[in-house]
């Protein structure tokens, strides 16, 4: 495990002059928790398995929070995101427009200030000591890079999820909340650009064999 501390406040309350009450800050360093990145495209499973990992993790009394993108993406308003229908402020926050029979991802300004944050809060709640399981898409290399910099000196594993594009965009369709083509159209591009430490595929092996898999890996990192 990388040799890394974060600094955690902790407020004491005490007498003060006059006996009013005083707040005291006590910094306490704390060691870093662990990252797992499981990273692919819209319907590998990437959810189910991080649940089934949480699962498993929790069974062994190891505590690890689910986050992922789509957690800082469903807070936009509506009216900053064109997906099916149009948000009159997309072209500022995020935008899935249908190209060439395909999904084209694109952001505005808020839309990159958003997944800045969501990289960023994940960094800090790990140096905080909180161990992450993240659901991800990484969707450029402009997001890669950003992710290398904010896990800097954190301990890391990123997953690979695979999955055929054919059991893919059976799963799109029979989830029936994803638009036609997105899985096609990232499955092209989502692996393009990080660096993996571990590959697992959803279509021959279910969540709890891939779940413990990366468990293991994660074990053996130590």
């Amino acid at each position: 495990m990388v040799d890394a501390a974060a600094d955690v406040e902790r407020v004491l309350r005490g007498p003060g002059p006059l006996g009013s009450a005083t707040l005291t800050v006590v910094r306490d360093a704390v060691p870093p928790g662990e990252v797992v990145i499981l990273n692919g495209a819209t319907s590998a499973g990437k959810t189910t398995l991080a649940v089934a990992l949480q699962a498993q993790l929790a069974a062994d009394g190891e505590c690890w929070l689910v986050w992922g993108i789509d957690d800082f993406l469903g807070k936009l308003p509506v009216a900053w995101l064109a997906y099916g229908d149009e948000g009159v402020h997309a072209d500022d926050g995020v935008r899935f427009d249908r190209v060439d029979g395909g999904i084209a991802f694109s952001t505005g300004p808020v839309g990159d200030r958003l997944l800045a944050s969501y990289r960023g809060t994940i960094a800090a709640m790990a140096r905080n000591g909180l161990n992450l399981i993240v659901d991800e898409v990484v969707l450029d290399e402009a997001a890669w890079l950003d992710w290398v910099q904010c896990l800097e000196a954190l301990p890391v594993l990123w997953v690979r999820v695979d999955c055929p594009v054919e059991v893919l965009e059976a799963r799109e369709q029979e989830r029936g909340d994803r638009l036609p083509g997105l899985a096609r159209s990232q499955v092209a591009t989502v692996h393009r650009h990080p660096a993996y430490d571990l590959v697992v595929d959803t279509a021959t092996t279910d969540a709890t064999g891939c779940a413990a898999r990366v468990a293991a890996a994660v074990r053996a990192r130590r």
